[in-house]
């Protein structure tokens, strides 16, 4: 089974994580986002062909390894 690229985007508050993130996938304006920590949490984007994509949000990095166990 062949991995998938993985991509981590980290900054300060308001750099443009989540424009930079919508724009390089061609997504629209899915993600939250504004002024402040709107984003403050961990968001897994996957691969998943037309009608079965979806993503998920994290609020804590424990809850992400958890389920990835």
């Amino acid at each position: 089974i062949a991995r998938q690229p993985a991509l981590t985007v980290f900054g300060a508050n308001s750099s443009g994580k989540t424009s930079f993130i919508q724009r390089f996938l061609g997504i629209g304006n899915i993600l939250p986002s504004g002024i402040g920590p709107v984003t403050a949490r961990i968001v897994e984007l996957t691969y998943a062909p037309g009608n079965q994509a979806c993503f998920r949000v994290y609020k804590t990095i424990e809850k992400l390894l958890i389920e990835h166990e």
